[in-house]
């Protein structure tokens, strides 16, 4: 009885290790998306060009990933700065989840908490 317990606690175990691992993995590769996402904000023709959308989206980026990724804290700092000089907004001061869903919808912005008006 005990080399069956013994067994799977050593089962459990690895199964841990394996579900920790890929939840690991995961996370990286959604943190590397996210550093993907940043490259463009240190080009000046990504602002020019850029939409409200794609504004919001990478303010959203930057809130959820910045206090975990040292990199994206960075390029955070860049959008911060962007979005001030260009459009007028502090997205430090910008309410989260503060924009009603059919404004979001008219305006075209995603629904996602992220507001840049």
């Amino acid at each position: 009885m005990a080399k069956v317990i013994e067994k799977a606690l050593k089962e459990a175990a690895a199964q841990r290790t394996a579900v920790a691992a890929e939840l690991e993995a995961r996370l990286d590769a959604l943190r590397l998306a996210a550093r993907a996402e940043f490259a463009a904000v240190h080009l000046p023709e990504w602002w020019g060009s850029a939409d409200r959308r794609q504004v919001a989206r990478i303010v959203e980026v930057a809130r959820t990933w910045a206090p975990h990724d040292g990199e994206v804290a960075a390029a955070a700092q860049v959008v911060k700065r962007e979005v001030q000089e260009r459009i007028g907004v502090d997205v430090g001061m910008v309410a989260l989840c503060g924009i009603p869903r059919d404004r979001a919808d008219r305006d075209g912005l995603q629904h996602s908490g992220a507001v840049v008006a």
